[in-house]
């Protein structure tokens, strides 16, 4: 589907459920979704955490600006990041831009929600995103650095039935939640999964960091349990299928 910067939102979707705005994994998979209100789902924001280009952070605050003023009662979902958790890195451009976003739609929507993720995993060869570096890394025997840290990792599919839960019971109307895994894992041991699933070594060096990834998922805890979510064997299940 492809983002929606030059077209007339009003005439063009006013009859429509829902409007998708990007092109991406999370515009891909929210595509067939239908909601009894009607729903923007924004998902045209900067997705690269090392992002410092001023063209791109002003690119989205554009677009999004554009979308709100076109719109009345319907709901906006914005994707925002939990990188601000992450003591691993000071916070750079990319979290204080997120945060500003996050601020705007707060004073200027109505009805949203602000979905705060951790590292989205999908069928997508990005390999400016770490499984698609990882992915591409290992599968062509190339060298790398590994940090040895933790990552919060959630697939794309699930990151959809927590909102469409959310959205159908009408919940965090107007509020800011962390849609991710309970779990944290380790890069040593993320790289080990890939590695059996391709059966290959990776050929890498480890920097060790201090630090610590806390998010806190406390609001949609009872979601994770009513749909029954991330298993034991969460992390090599959704990688198998993604990159297998």
């Amino acid at each position: 589907m492809k983002t929606l910067e030059y077209i007339d939102y009003v005439d063009k979707f006013r009859k429509r459920n829902m409007l998708i705005v990007g092109n991406g994994m999370l515009a891909y998979e929210f595509s067939d979704y239908r909601d009894d209100n009607d729903i923007i789902i924004f998902a045209s924001g900067v997705s690269n955490s090392k992002e410092t280009r001023e063209s791109e952070f002003e690119r989205e605050k554009e677009l999004l600006t554009k979308t709100i003023g076109n719109i009345s009662s319907e709901k906006i979902i914005y994707f925002s990041t939990c990188a601000m958790y992450d003591s691993y890195f000071a916070n750079n451009r990319y979290i204080k831009h997120k945060l500003h976003i996050e601020s705007y739609i707060k004073k200027n929507v109505k009805n949203f929600i602000i979905a705060r993720l951790p590292q989205v995993i999908g069928k997508s060869n990005n390999k400016q995103q770490l499984m698609g570096f990882l992915y591409d890394k290992i599968l062509n025997n190339k060298e790398f650095e590994l940090f040895n840290i933790d990552r919060n990792i959630i697939d794309v599919q699930d990151v959809k039935k927590i909102l469409e839960y959310s959205l159908t019971n009408h919940l965090f109307n107007r509020e800011t939640i962390n849609i991710a895994n309970p779990k944290n894992i380790n890069m040593i041991t993320l790289v080990g999964y890939i590695e059996d699933i391709l059966e290959k070594k990776a050929i890498y060096s480890i920097k060790n960091l201090e630090g610590s990834f806390c998010i806190d998922i406390e609001k949609i805890s009872p979601i994770i349990k009513k749909l029954n979510l991330f298993k034991p064997t969460y992390m090599r299940d959704i990688i198998k299928v993604n990159y297998g």
